[in-house]
């Protein structure tokens, strides 16, 4: 049996739902290097996304918008 990991976000506004689960896998990557060194890991993340039931608009809904290296 595999393992999944489930995210699930909180009350505030969210970027999309592809943002924001990209830098989930970047996150826990790099945590999984850092401290297990574990390098490149293969997540199987699944996240519960609900911003949009919440929000007219998602955050940072701008074209060329990412989050920095840190």
């Amino acid at each position: 049996m595999s393992k999944i990991i489930i995210g699930i976000h909180g009350l505030a506004n969210k970027p999309l739902k592809e943002v924001l689960a990209d830098a989930w896998r970047k996150a826990i990557a790099e945590g999984l290097e850092k401290n297990l060194k574990i390098s490149n890991p293969q997540l199987d993340l699944r996240l519960v996304y609900w911003a949009d039931l919440l929000y007219k608009n998602p955050l940072h809904d701008e074209e060329n918008f990412n989050f920095d290296a840190l």
